[in-house]
């Protein structure tokens, strides 16, 4: 009678020749996700923020908002994770001191930019061709942990060849190529080293007549690789501003969730970028409250509970100048829109992990 051969343990196979690379499902789901910020009306729209570890792609007209939003959500991505830095790879070498004025709570001392440098005579200075922007990034990517990497923009990436060449109309840009190569090579380093890859793309009318009216610069090969997608809601609309057009302060921007790492896609935001400030958190929470009921409005008056104000600037005047009154109107808020839960699938408030948090009793949050 033959003997029966001895199973081969695969896991014990693949480990002892490949290393320590398999995860069960349930250490998947019950792995802490470390989620971080942006705003609170885009938050709302992700499902509870962004998670580190992510490409996210931004797209939009020129002067939309995209690098202070990007900048604003390394600010908050500072805040959450002390270790982290920041780099603002500056493709379109145009970003000002009053765009990094522009937000404040920047941390400066953990905030650096790459660009080209020195006299641009006979191409004597440094120029940084797109494989070297990329090849920057790409070791920012793999060196450090919790780096908030922006290229501003990818759209802007061009080759050595490009660049060297004289102008054409008729070469077709190898941009979009160098960018998918690119991808492949650090969308695994991203996730393990817990990084941010916050790209900004521009978006250019389709003149062929076919298809979409806007398109988006910069390759596809992106979006394949993308966990979360900003795009502009409508680019043929003129920018919205506030209070006053004439003389504003900021201006709406509507961006469209194509999809999220936290929630679910084909969501719509409205966010409020005040000038020299950033994104006014206050003026974000005060809408969407008043949207959904939690601050009643009666013609000019609005209540919230026992208290009354008179007129939409009393609330962002209390909002402002109350935290604790903020935080309390924004915690209803993520709770009406089920963003609440998604911290909470991670750790409890005791940091707890799920596994542990199930063996004890809810506790009431309210």
């Amino acid at each position: 009678m033959a003997k029966k051969k001895e199973r081969i343990d695969i896991k014990a196979e693949i480990r002892e020749e490949f290393g320590d690379v398999i995860i069960s499902g349930r250490e998947l789901m019950d792995k802490e996700r470390e989620i971080f910020s942006v705003g609170p009306a885009l938050d709302i729209a992700l499902g509870g923020g962004i998670p580190a570890g992510c490409i996210v792609m931004c797209a939009a007209k020129e002067k939309f908002g995209k690098t202070y939003t990007a900048l604003q959500a390394a600010k908050n991505w500072q805040e959450r994770f002390p270790q982290g830095t920041v780099w603002h790879i500056d493709a379109e070498a145009r970003l000002r001191d009053r765009n990094v004025a522009g937000v404040i709570g920047l941390d400066m001392d953990r905030f650096d930019v790459i660009r080209s440098q020195g006299a641009t005579k006979n191409f004597g200075a440094n120029i940084l061709y797109g494989e070297k922007l990329l090849n920057i990034a790409k070791k920012l990517l793999f060196s450090e942990p919790y780096a908030f990497v922006i290229i501003d923009s990818l759209s802007a990436i061009c080759p050595e060849s490009e660049m060297i060449d004289a102008p054409s109309a008729t070469i077709r840009a190898a941009g979009p190529k160098l960018v998918a190569n690119f991808l492949r090579q650090v969308k695994e380093a991203i996730p393990l080293n817990h990084c941010i890859l916050w790209s900004i793309h521009q978006m250019y009318m389709n003149t062929s007549g076919y298809g979409k009216h806007w398109l988006i610069d910069g390759g596809s090969k992106i979006k394949y690789c993308s966990d979360v997608c900003l795009t502009q809601r409508y680019p043929d609309r003129k920018l919205n501003y506030y209070p006053d057009e004439d003389a504003p302060d900021g201006q709406e921007i509507e961006w469209h969730v194509d999809f999220s790492a936290c929630g679910p896609p084909n969501r719509n935001a409205i966010s409020y970028l005040k000038y020299g400030h950033g994104i006014d958190d206050q003026r974000e929470v005060m809408e969407l409250a008043t949207s959904v009921g939690i601050i009643q409005k009666n013609k000019a008056w609005y209540n919230y509970g026992d208290q009354k104000f008179h007129g939409k600037d009393k609330v962002y005047e209390a909002l402002n100048n109350d935290h604790a009154f903020y935080l309390e109107v924004y915690d209803k808020v993520k709770e009406v829109f089920g963003c609440e839960s998604q911290t909470s699938k991670d750790t409890d408030t005791s940091g707890d992990t799920k596994a542990e948090a199930k063996e004890k009793p809810q506790k009431d949050t309210k």
